[in-house]
């Protein structure tokens, strides 16, 4: 007699634990290697997109910064002329004259006194605040103390009623003796021409570029409404003073924005550019969307395949290989295993071939048997 088959499970003798072991041994890999490939691409066109955004704020804070170097030039020199020295008011309307011809952005050049008092300024209409104590600024307490050009933050001009950012020059004289300051004031709307420009070519509601004073205010921005506002509300100002940096921050609605801040290191203000992160990175996303979606089907297709196998192949090898053990080990035990064999025996493929031969084979064997015990009896 044959013995009763063991039950004991092992990979050496199992074939779909090999099967298995195999499957694993070529998708996990893969899978690993899928993800892996996931997170290092990722990283690289966040950071693509973060060195662009930080080219774009460098190049903006270059042109800015050559803008207010002139600025600032051109406020050095007026406080070397005589007519400013001497403040004297023809020579004073002839010269501002010529510089506002050639600096379209400047709206108002004056000069203050040593007590603050406003002395001339050009042009000279339609309102004049002439004879106004101007001391109280916060420019003028800094050009008191410094002997180099300062820059002011935004604000509006009582003069012209425009939001302006001033340039201001001390003027002493041999002895270091203040003087007076020479100042000029330059459009916030001018600055903000390039930013509309840029807003123009990617939308303003996924991009938008501001340039912000070293109060945090923004002085140039593609809408109006946002001179002199602090940065959208919520967003984290702590980057704004600081090196060149990029950071993801949550405004008041809970919206994530990716902040690019690049300072303007003459006048100590700052380009910050803001987008939607689901904006900036909607490429990222969607290719990390695309690899899940691989992996998925990929994991998907090999499960599908297992499951087949193991339903076609593995579990009928399983029933016939019980099926043979147990022919020869008793009369009875064949029949109920028969039993189970008969769906695979309708099979068409080899399958079904070889659970066919098998109950043959075991009803050939089983007359046989009968035939011995008869002739033995």
């Amino acid at each position: 007699m044959i013995g009763r088959p063991s039950h004991r499970i092992s990979i050496r003798h199992d074939l779909g634990l090999q099967l298995l072991a195999l499957y694993l041994l070529f998708v996990g890999p893969i899978a690993l290697a899928g993800v892996l490939f996931d997170a290092v691409s990722r990283q690289r066109l966040e950071a693509d997109v973060r060195a662009a955004d930080l080219a774009l704020a460098r190049a903006i804070a270059l042109e800015s910064n050559d803008a207010l170097s002139r600025a600032i030039h051109t406020v050095e020199q007026l406080a070397l002329t005589s007519a400013v020295r001497q403040a004297d008011p023809t020579g004073m309307e002839s010269l501002f004259a010529n510089v506002a011809l050639a600096r379209p952005e400047v709206n108002l050049i004056y000069l203050l006194d040593a007590e603050g008092i406003m002395l001339f300024h050009y042009p000279t209409e339609p309102g004049s605040t002439v004879g106004v104590d101007f001391s109280f600024r916060e420019y003028f307490q800094q050009a008191l103390q410094s002997e180099h050009a300062v820059v002011s933050r935004g604000r509006v001009s009582p003069t012209t009623g425009q939001p302006v950012a001033t340039t201001v020059m001390p003027i002493r004289d041999a002895q270091g003796d203040f003087l007076g300051v020479v100042a000029t004031n330059l459009k916030l709307e001018s600055l903000s021409e390039t930013m509309a420009a840029i807003a123009a070519d990617f939308g303003p509601s996924r991009f938008r570029v501001s340039i912000l004073d070293a109060a945090g205010q923004v002085i140039a921005d593609p809408d109006p409404q946002a001179l002199l506002q602090p940065l959208s509300p919520g967003l984290d100002n702590s980057l704004l003073g600081g090196p060149s940096t990029s950071s993801i921050s949550l405004d008041l609605q809970g919206d994530e924005w990716l902040l690019t801040y690049v300072p303007i290191p003459s006048a100590g203000w700052g380009v910050v550019v803001q987008r939607p992160v689901a904006a900036a990175f909607a490429s990222v996303r969607a290719f990390h969307q695309g690899m899940l979606l691989a992996l998925a089907a990929f994991l998907g297709g090999g499960l599908l395949f297992w499951l087949i196998l193991n339903r076609q192949l593995i579990r009928p090898l399983a029933r016939l290989t019980g099926f043979s053990q147990a022919i020869g080990v008793s009369p009875e035990e064949p029949v109920g295993r028969r039993s189970d064999l008969m769906p695979l025996t309708r099979r068409r493929d080899q399958v079904g071939q070889l659970s066919r031969s098998l109950v043959l084979m075991e009803e050939a064997i089983e007359r046989r048997l009968a035939e011995l015990s008869t002739l033995l009896e």
